[in-house]
């Protein structure tokens, strides 16, 4: 029990830290190009990483798990981060508890990379909260070139956001909570009001998933639903906030661009979609599109086509 304690408290006053810098320090090493390398999640746990050929490999093991929730209390998931020498952090997934343990086995491209694990209100989300629980540290070899950079944490505050408690039979159910929460995200930053579509298509979602949940039916099929709920929900989020930033001017593509004899674009369209496919690789963000709705399918599969990925087109008005 003391040993817990100790662990908790160790937690707790990294997140503290963090809370109050705005940002922290990880350390991003230059992956060999054959091996293994193991890096030590502080407080506790470890991180194997191994470059492949194009891809690297990151397996972590962690013992003695707290809940998300005993960090802050509207916290749901762990989620791992992989930090590029620019600083950018990179989602790799959630980190899935058995009981106190957690693993995962994921790939990213980065081969200069560190690592960062935050307790999140769901897993899809973009980037890292004040709440760290683990930090990736490099072991003490001279010959191992590492850059100290820092991470900006905590861009987005969830002090608003009011835990979600798990319903009967949802203890083994993680993202029916995460769905719930996902939710409250979207409508905490006026999602209702500033995506109104992505929010609509959030709640109905969450509705079939409780729909589901009270039928008794199976557990994957519930999860289904509730995975669905939270992509919709961190897209309303998404588009909610970038409405209300206003820091990404929209690309507007009339309808005179298409030919709705044919359904395809016109000349002039393709090379508008082109163009805007070449904006997108100078930009961050989600590539905000002002059409209507009766062109919006046709933009999209375009888009698409043009190796723009469907999650990061958003639609406006």
């Amino acid at each position: 029990m003391r040993r817990l304690i100790g662990i908790l408290t160790l937690f707790l006053a990294t997140a503290a830290s963090a809370r109050a810098a705005g940002s922290i320090e990880t350390q991003v090493i230059n992956l060999p190009g054959r091996g293994k390398l193991t890096l030590t999640l502080t407080p506790r746990g470890k991180a194997t990483l191994e470059r492949l050929a194009t891809t690297t490999r990151v397996r972590i093991e962690i013992d003695r798990v707290p809940l998300p929730n005993t960090l802050a209390p509207a916290m749901n998931s762990y989620v791992v981060w992989a930090i590029s020498p620019e600083g950018a952090a990179e989602n790799l997934g959630e980190l899935p508890l058995e009981g106190d343990k957690a693993q995962l086995d994921v790939t990213t491209a980065l081969d200069r990379m560190g690592l960062l694990i935050t307790a999140e209100p769901h897993y899809m989300v973009d980037v890292p909260s004040i709440t760290v629980a683990y930090v990736g540290q490099p072991p003490p070899d001279p010959a191992l070139r590492r850059v100290p950079v820092q991470v900006e944490i905590g861009r987005y505050g969830y002090s608003a956001l009011k835990p979600v408690e798990a319903s009967s039979g949802t203890s083994n159910l993680s993202a029916v909570v995460e769905a719930r929460a996902a939710l409250e995200v979207a409508r905490n930053v006026s999602a209702d009001r500033l995506a109104e579509e992505e929010f609509r298509l959030a709640r109905v979602a969450l509705e079939t998933m409780e729909e589901m949940l009270a039928r008794n039916n199976p557990s994957e099929i519930v999860l289904s639903a509730a995975h669905d709920a939270i992509r919709r929900a961190a897209r309303a989020t998404l588009v909610a906030r970038e409405s209300a930033s206003g820091r990404n001017s929209a690309f507007r593509f009339g309808d005179e661009l298409v030919d709705k004899a044919s359904g395809n674009l016109t000349p002039e369209g393709q090379s508008t979609v082109e163009k805007i496919v070449a904006s997108l690789q100078l930009l961050n963000g989600p590539a905000r599109i002002r059409c209507s709705e009766a062109t919006a399918a046709v933009v999209r599969r375009a888009l698409v086509n043009g190796g723009v990925p469907e999650t990061r087109i958003v639609f406006v008005r």
